[in-house]
């Protein structure tokens, strides 16, 4: 919906329902019989898939708005493609039968940088239509839409990987005849609803789980191998100015770094060097303090860093 709320979408459209445009005084307090039906078809309307109520009501209340939120995601992105549709179907068909420990305990080949993207952006929408569902007076039960009941990442993960290598749907329906029929029929519905609006859904290309991991595992790499803080995992900048050397070398006897091996740093303290030059941290990590330390004093070489600074 991009940036207009649910609310500026019941005001700016002059023809929302068959019957005028409610006011969210009717959707909210109204006693109407048919006014469930009326929230429903204002909340669909809000994602341009009014045209298809009946057929999205006469389906579970999450099934209804995953494939809500998959008609209006795929019209106005058209980077998806029928193999992400089918993965996102699979999902949705797959998590009511998994329990919390089955869902952790998914093992997942590699991670795909896309498949990461679109669970982010499903998810966007998702709360999106959590905004348009109490605008228009909860035809949604909002529990239904929370997305630890709708989404699961991990699961969309396995699914999307399965659907990228043209697997037969039993294999990504886990071989249950139930879903694969209500898998076909959900997909009908959005292909269909998707070709109403000009945008024709095509298979992806299929890819191999070997080239899909070497791309996977090559999205980080980096050209310049600049120096990076391995507990923070960002480049440090002040490793000149601690006169800290990238690499723990503790046998050259004039750098240590402090960020090696424990076992190594523990080893190394039981040998300290003697030589004045060197100094010791309250870590018991070693720097050089330079060939100028000798020459003044305390009380000099405490006024020439006051003069530098």
């Amino acid at each position: 919906m991009g940036r207009r709320s649910a609310r500026a979408c019941l005001i700016n459209e002059a023809k929302l329902t068959p019957g005028g445009t409610p006011t969210a005084r009717e959707l909210w307090l109204s006693n109407n019989p048919d006014i469930q039906r009326q929230r429903f078809y204002t909340c669909m309307a809000c994602f341009h898939v009014e045209r298809w109520t009946e057929g999205l009501r006469s389906l579970d209340s999450r099934l209804a708005a995953t494939c809500c939120l998959l008609i209006y995601l795929t019209v106005q992105v058209d980077s998806l493609t029928l193999t992400d549709v089918e993965a996102f179907l699979a999902q949705a068909l797959c998590l009511p039968g998994k329990s919390g420990s089955q869902l952790s305990s998914l093992q997942l080949p590699y991670v795909d940088s896309r498949a990461v993207h679109l669970a982010f952006l499903f998810l966007r929408g998702l709360i999106t239509l959590m905004a348009c569902n109490s605008a228009c007076g909860y035809p949604f039960d909002m529990m239904t839409l929370m997305p630890w009941n709708t989404f699961d990442g991990k699961l969309f993960h396995q699914k999307y990987l399965l659907c990228h290598e043209h697997r037969p749907v039993e294999v990504i329906l886990e071989e249950r005849e139930s879903l694969i029929t209500e898998f076909k029929k959900l997909r009908v519905i959005i292909t269909e609803a998707c070709a109403a609006q000009n945008r024709i859904l095509h298979p992806g290309p299929k890819r191999s789980g070997g080239r899909l991991q070497e791309v996977s595992s090559g999205l980080f790499d980096r050209k310049d191998r600049s120096y990076v803080h391995p507990q923070y995992g960002h480049q440090s900048e002040r490793n000149e100015w601690h006169n800290v050397h990238h690499q723990p070398a503790p046998n050259q006897g004039r750098y240590f770094s402090s960020y090696h091996d424990p076992n190594q740093q523990a080893s190394h303290q039981g040998q300290r060097s003697m030589n004045p030059s060197h100094k010791y941290d309250s870590r018991g990590n070693m720097h050089h303090r330079g060939p100028e330390y000798n020459r003044f004093s305390q009380g000099q070489r405490s006024k020439r860093r006051g003069q530098r600074r």
